[in-house]
């Protein structure tokens, strides 16, 4: 065995006692998390957007409308 796999081996072992599996496991297992959190935070944001969405453009429209109520009023000056 060369020095470069030994020294792999090693850390293997090593992240297997401390960590429960190896750097490459580890790795994997923490890009999945990150995959299935960006899934969850997309869904919830998709959801927020249909039950929220209605009501903020309707504001934005109500808002709007009294701008251009404001802009057409004649001045008092």
């Amino acid at each position: 065995m060369n020095v470069a796999a030994a020294r792999k081996w090693l850390r293997d072992l090593y992240s297997r006692i401390v960590y429960g599996g190896t750097e490459e496991e580890l790795d994997r297992e923490q890009a999945e998390r990150k995959k299935l959190q960006r899934q969850r935070d997309k869904e919830s944001l998709d959801k927020t957007i249909a039950e929220e969405g209605p009501r903020v453009l309707e504001r934005i429209r109500a808002a709007e409308a009294e701008a251009l109520k404001r802009k057409l009023r004649p001045s008092d000056n």
